[in-house]
């Protein structure tokens, strides 16, 4: 009998797809001998999902090469417009298919849509795992996207579904990812708990990578609840595994949270490790990295700590002029103008404290106008009316603090006036005019009181050069 639809593929952890050896078509199987059709029989039609297993195929090769994308499009939209598509079992997964698309290329919205599309086409019995794939990935673009309530909503449905399927790898991976959302919204006891989660499950199976994911943002949980020697103990196995993996990145990634523990707990030698290997490894990393930007503002951190002030100045301006989405300026404002003023250079630290303070006062507004915002649609008028008077409130306050700055300023520029100019150091010490040092001389003056040369010769000697002076006698 023909090979039964299910058959043909099956789902990897990672939800790609692997087709099994098909039969040529035309063939049958029965038992183990196959025979072929008689000469003068025409052959069936190919089944439906004969083909699609075809372009699954294709579509997969497609689509884990970043220079084919396009193509792999080309051909999910062929298998979705042939005739009696989605009566196929394979239907879902080029539909799959096509929401991976949407994310390899940046099209967020549109991958949401698909996946919110095949979450109401879940539990699907030939594809168990598109129930935790599905989810999971919904829970990462809300993320993206800030949506942190309905983000963790959609991991505890990837999270329920992987328990019951029993599959240890989707469930360390989704417990590292609530943990990390839980972990960037200063939520470190909750963190702690998924990712402590993560590596019972982690150790279970072969995962080197998110079992690395795990120790190192477990471990920068455990230092943020000052848990030093748990944190110290995650660390240095992190390190020890992105060491043997010859990972430069993964290293960098570990030596950045390290630092930061060596420096809390007043470790010299070991923070001063950690800089020269970081220091050493971020010549193979990518500038602009993340990875590279975080040890970068965890050396800023500690320089300022341990009060190298030109050090760590240099290294918070570059953190700014990079250009980092998400860094929070105003506390690195601040930050580079303490440098500034304990380096002396008052100017510099004027300017920066200038600019922590209208960007603090900046992200201010915007949020209280998005509350504000956010009443009046709700009908709170009354309240959006208390908001709309505090931003009243704080422009008037800015305005006086801008009065005070330019009065401050002014007053400086007056005291600075006052203080004489510092001598050159080879200006020898003295009360009067005979202490002065005689450095060069001009030739000496004719003797006897006469000019050497009359008015009339001067001016016959230089008229040439200046005409104006023709005629004078």
């Amino acid at each position: 009998r023909l090979l039964r639809d299910r058959e043909l593929c099956r789902l990897k952890p990672q939800c790609g797809l692997t087709l099994f050896t098909l039969l040529p078509p035309g063939w049958l199987c029965c038992g183990v001998a196959a025979t072929p059709l008689p000469a003068n029989a025409q052959p069936p039609a190919e089944p439906l999902d004969t083909i699609f297993a075809r372009y699954d195929q294709q579509i997969s090769e497609c689509l884990d090469d970043a220079t084919r994308l396009d193509e792999g499009l080309a051909l999910i939209r062929q298998a979705l417009a042939m005739k009696g598509v989605e009566q196929s079992a394979l239907y879902p997964v080029m539909l799959f298919y096509e929401g991976t698309y949407y994310m390899n290329t940046g099209d967020m919205a549109r991958c949401k849509q698909n996946r919110q599309r095949l979450l109401a086409m879940l539990p699907i019995d030939d594809y168990p795992e598109l129930s935790i794939s599905v989810p999971q990935e919904l829970g990462l673009i809300c993320r993206r996207d800030g949506m942190n309530d309905s983000a963790l909503y959609y991991y505890d449905i990837a999270l329920d579904e992987a328990r019951r399927q029993n599959n240890l790898e989707w469930m360390a991976a989704i417990a590292a990812n609530v943990g990390i959302l839980h972990f960037n919204l200063n939520r470190f006891s909750e963190a702690e708990q998924y990712l402590d989660r993560g590596l019972q499950y982690v150790r279970q199976v072969d995962d080197p990578y998110t079992e690395m994911c795990l120790l190192q943002t477990d471990g920068a949980a455990k230092l943020a609840l000052e848990k030093f020697d748990e944190a110290r103990q995650l660390l240095s196995e992190a390190y020890q595994m992105a060491c043997e993996a010859e990972s430069p990145d993964w290293q960098v990634r570990c030596l950045t949270t390290m630092l930061k523990l060596f420096g809390k707990t007043q470790m010299a030698d070991s923070a001063q490790f950690c800089l020269q290997q970081g220091n050493a490894l971020l010549q193979q990393l990518p500038p602009q990295s993340i990875t590279a930007t975080g040890f970068i503002l965890a050396r800023a951190d500690h320089l300022y700590d341990s009060q190298r002030w030109a050090d760590a100045a240099r290294d918070f301006e570059t953190l700014m002029n990079s250009g980092i989405a998400g860094l929070k300026t105003a506390p690195v404002f601040e930050r580079i103008a303490r440098c500034y003023a304990e380096l002396g250079r008052w100017r510099k630290a004027f300017c920066y404290m200038d600019s922590a303070r209208i960007e603090t006062d900046t992200l201010a507004s915007e949020k209280m106008a998005a509350q504000m915002g956010q009443l009046m649609k709700a009908g709170q008028r009354a309240e959006a009316d208390a908001v709309k008077q505090q931003v009243a409130q704080m422009k008037e306050r800015n305005k006086q603090l801008d009065d005070l700055m330019s009065n401050a300023q002014e007053e400086l520029t007056k005291l600075l006036c006052q203080i004489p100019n510092i001598p050159y150091d080879e200006v020898p010490e003295g009360v009067a005019a005979e202490d002065n040092r005689v450095v060069k001389a001009s030739p000496a003056p004719s003797q006897g009181g006469e000019l050497p040369m009359t008015v009339a010769e001067f001016a016959k000697v230089w008229e040439p050069i200046f005409p104006s002076l023709g005629g004078v006698g």
